[in-house]
């Protein structure tokens, strides 16, 4: 008795509705994802201008939706998107403070693995100043750049006054999901190792005079004349500069140059 050959699946129709729904090419890192849909899937379909995620629409007629992140989570905040720092009650300030400093480690150990993956595992986090000289090194290879769109051009305009609007208009680029948070978990990592050196160093945050750049926001304390730092901010720097010009040392200079800011006992 013969049994009749079943028919393997047929690929799916790849669209980007973005692009007048032209064939586009998907990623390998995608497609190996769903490998184990195949049969399954309708359409594969781009969910966003930025390529952040991807989106089939299957043959049930459901629709999921893939992080191109996901090999690499993001920082899900407690506190609803809709809201800015300055917007934050003082309930809100503490359950996100103390929620951001308890994933430090896990920021932390998440980076070393990618590191690890992405084929360079001699770059070792292990809690000295010195790692930052391979760890910026590394990092510098991996800042990547997008384009803004219109919208977020204009929405940066908004309320500015003329001459404003024409400096926002020269930057028409933004640093890619992926760069920035590359940068705030190194941002963790610089943190911690400044704080095992140096006692009196801690986590903390200020509500008030509103007017400061980070106000609200998790910063490091403990600094003579009441200064405080911002990792994150310090990171974001960093990686501006690298952008223009490559340095292995910048992570290391800025550690170094923030020691004189310690109180001497």
């Amino acid at each position: 008795m013969r049994f009749p050959r079943k028919t393997p699946p047929k690929s799916p129709k790849r669209i980007n509705p973005l692009k007048g729904g032209r064939a586009e090419h998907l990623p390998s890192f995608f497609m190996r994802r769903v490998d184990g849909l195949k049969g399954k899937i309708d359409v594969i379909l781009c969910a966003d201008r930025h390529y952040s995620c991807w989106g089939v629409r299957c043959r049930s007629g459901r629709t999921r939706i893939m992080n191109v992140n996901d090999n690499y989570p993001l920082m899900i905040s407690p506190i609803p998107k809709t809201k800015g720092f300055d917007e934050f009650n003082k309930e809100e300030v503490k359950q996100y403070f103390d929620w951001y400093v308890s994933q430090s480690d896990i920021r932390i150990n998440q980076l070393q693995h990618y590191i690890a993956d992405s084929g360079s595992p001699e770059v070792k986090l292990d809690g000295t100043p010195e790692s930052f000289i391979p760890l910026w090194r590394w990092f510098e290879n991996n800042i990547q750049t997008e384009k803004k769109t219109e919208e977020e051009m204009e929405a940066e305009m908004v309320g500015r006054p003329e001459w404003m609007r024409k400096e926002i208009r020269k930057v028409d680029w933004k640093f890619t999901v992926m760069t920035y948070a590359l940068a705030v978990d190194i941002a963790f990592y610089f943190a911690k190792v400044f704080i095992h050196y140096h006692n009196g160093i801690s986590w903390g945050y200020y509500t008030k005079p509103k007017n400061l750049i980070s106000v609200k926001k998790p910063v490091l304390v403990g600094f003579r004349n009441g200064v405080f730092m911002d990792p994150r901010l310090i990171a974001m720097n960093c990686c501006s500069k690298s952008l223009r010009e490559r340095k292995k040392t910048r992570l290391l200079d800025i550690y170094n140059s923030w020691i004189e800011e310690v109180p001497r006992n």
